[in-house]
């Protein structure tokens, strides 16, 4: 309710509940909401630090989620399913959220599976060899599906990604350059196959990366 100034002047007070402004010459009356003293319960604190490590990882493979989880998102953003498929991965140890990068998941969809995925990194000059098995049939994987993936430093957050880098039918190595002087053991690979000029993928796959 607005009641114009007039004989009772501008009322810029609270009391009994109510709270009284000024706005573009007018009084206006509005219920006064209690402050709300929850805000930062532990509960809340525990969600908020969830949601912020799976935002930086989502901010980190972006490029590599609207790719691997087009096909899921219809109604909502592909980093949206990420966080959604990937929210049982974190923890929470009561200061910090804890994530659990074997279980992360970048990918998923009916095409076949990546089969014997194999990732090592040289910390001296920053260059990952990635393999996987020839794993090609009739059906769910083809000879010419693409592999797509990323490396994530768990101890930063930060992704190294990769797309269409070799075909399923191929067995030999692929060498990519990255950044040197990073830790194997505090990198995870995961990777999938995206199915040539279509938006199919397959689910992720994920391996510890080795030196």
């Amino acid at each position: 309710m607005a009641i114009r100034r007039g004989v009772i002047g501008t009322i810029t007070q609270s009391m009994d509940g109510i709270t009284f402004s000024n706005w573009k010459g007018l009084n206006v009356m509005k219920r006064q909401v209690p402050a709300n003293n929850t805000s930062n319960s532990p509960a809340q604190q525990e969600q908020r630090r969830k949601f912020a490590a799976l935002a930086v990882l989502a901010g980190s493979l972006g490029p590599q989620l609207r790719i691997g989880f087009r096909m899921e998102a219809t109604d909502k953003t592909e980093q949206n399913v990420f966080s959604s498929k990937n929210k049982m991965a974190v923890s929470y140890n009561g200061s910090d959220a804890v994530v659990d990068y074997a279980a992360l998941v970048i990918s998923s969809g009916a095409v076949g599976g990546v089969a014997g995925l194999e990732v090592k990194y040289n910390s001296a000059n920053g260059k990952y060899t990635i393999s996987t098995d020839n794993n090609t049939n009739s059906g769910d994987a083809l000879a010419d599906d693409l592999l797509y993936g990323s490396v994530v430093d768990k101890a930063t957050g930060r992704a190294f990604n990769f797309y269409s880098i070799k075909e399923r039918s191929t067995t030999n190595d692929i060498e990519l350059q990255g950044e040197p002087g990073l830790v194997a053991a505090n990198l995870q690979a995961y990777a999938y196959f995206k199915r040539a000029k279509t938006t199919a993928t397959s689910p992720s796959g994920t391996v510890q990366v080795t030196a």
